[in-house]
């Protein structure tokens, strides 16, 4: 049921993009119709939907939190921390994941690493397309920590997730090693009258790959701009719930 919704919210949602046009700063007319409104979620988590971390810039949504929870061999990948790790901490509070967080704008270890030392690993590096002296892939940064396939997979680095995502599924086709996906998709790298398309085009990508959208969470900490938002994915193809998709 809810693969069958997803398709017909789908070709209805892609069915209004070629009347658009786009203005600025993610607005796409004066009714304050954003271009986040052709992405909205067509699919439902099958179990309780629940929001990790701070209110507002920071926190996100996850899938089958109890569920999480009951696993002993919970994995979480969280690129892009800065200063703020509420997300982290929750899940290091309430679940028995081991989380890999990366940053490569910071050196010094978050304080959850010596708080949960056998579950907490920081290391200065980011998430690319390409492996350079503070970047990597995930392919190889999986490869190097011996997983094959992880939980949850957070991204928030302000811009590098366009290509970082793309590189992903260059090289995991759709058999992407994540059960789930946190995003923030900012539109601020690309011009106005690029952004649309790239994100059209980005989306295309994902749910080829099985990727599902069952949450969406405008950020407004830029007040006058929609140029932030929260995403979050489930992926049918690894469907680690065991559930039936019709």
């Amino acid at each position: 049921m809810a693969e069958n919704n997803w398709r017909r919210s789908n070709a209805r949602q892609l069915s209004y993009l070629p009347k658009t046009q786009e203005l600025s700063d993610g607005v796409i007319d004066a009714n304050v119709l954003t271009m986040w409104d052709f992405f909205y979620p067509s699919f439902d988590c099958p179990f309780t939907k629940e929001r990790i971390g701070r209110c507002g810039d920071g926190g996100k949504w996850i899938c089958g939190m109890t569920q999480l929870s009951k696993k002993p061999d919970c994995i979480v990948y969280s690129f892009g921390i800065g200063g703020e790790t509420t997300f982290e901490k929750e899940l290091l509070e309430r679940t028995n994941c081991i989380i890999h967080m990366y940053d490569p704008t910071i050196s010094s270890k978050p304080t959850l690493v010596h708080k949960y030392p056998k579950r907490a690993i920081f290391e200065s590096l980011g998430i690319f397309s390409s492996n350079t002296s503070n970047m990597d892939t995930l392919k190889r940064i999986l490869e190097k920590n011996g997983h094959k396939v992880i939980d949850v997979l957070k991204i928030d680095v302000e811009g590098s997730e366009w290509d970082a995502l793309e590189n992903i599924i260059q090289d995991f086709s759709d058999q992407l090693p994540f059960a789930q996906l946190q995003i923030e998709i900012h539109l601020h790298m690309h011009s106005d009258s690029a952004k649309l398309k790239h994100l059209k085009n980005l989306w295309e990508l994902l749910e080829n790959a099985g990727l599902r959208e069952f949450s969406l969470e405008h950020n407004l900490i830029s007040r006058n701009a929609f140029v932030y938002a929260e995403f979050s994915f489930v992926n049918i193809n690894l469907n680690p719930f065991r559930i039936k998709m019709v």
